[in-house]
């Protein structure tokens, strides 16, 4: 993947709406967290900040490609970031109009589909299981919704590997393996 510092993380960074935590759990997203982004005026916008900086990265990064015929693939996509603000439990009123709206779609999104606790275990340092639980039931809501692509994580690499070629096979129109 790529690290891109766009002006609108600076200033994400410079206005204390951001701030790199390489440590989580319940002690940092508790009570006092919940009560600071329903309040502060700055907390209310990083949703939005968020959004504008994927915009940026995509008009500099990904459809200069597009434009140019390449494929792109994100491992993450801009939903992401809604999710994640949505399941910490930011207002995102606004930017979910913005997200669902006005992002680019792209001709396929697979959604892996991860329990909770196992993602938990693996960045436990980051969020508390609540998020995970949260999160998971966000992606999978929108999934169902939108009729995308459910990899069940849980089967075994290869399978989940030969599934996902043939689905990007398909929606290439390429030969199939």
């Amino acid at each position: 993947g790529y690290l891109l510092i766009t002006p609108l993380s600076i200033l994400k960074y410079k206005l204390g709406i951001a701030k790199k935590i390489y440590w989580g759990g319940e002690h940092v997203f508790g009570e006092e967290f919940k009560r600071h982004i329903k309040k502060s005026p700055l907390a209310r916008l990083r949703p939005l900040l968020a959004y504008f900086d994927n915009i940026l990265y995509f008009m500099l990064r990904a459809l200069p490609k597009l434009l140019t015929k390449h494929v792109v693939i994100f491992d993450r996509y801009f939903y992401d970031h809604l999710f994640k603000y949505k399941a910490l439990g930011y207002d995102v009123t606004l930017a979910e109009k913005l997200y669902l709206k006005l992002v680019p779609k792209p001709r396929l999104i697979v959604v892996f589909d991860v329990p909770a606790e196992i993602a938990y275990e693996r960045k436990k340092h980051e969020h508390p299981l609540w998020h995970f639980k949260a999160l998971r039931n966000f992606y999978l809501e929108f999934a169902r919704r939108n009729k995308l692509v459910i990899l069940d994580t849980r089967a075994p690499f290869g399978e989940i590997q030969e599934k996902l070629e043939k689905i990007i096979a398909r929606v290439l129109a390429l030969p199939s393996t």
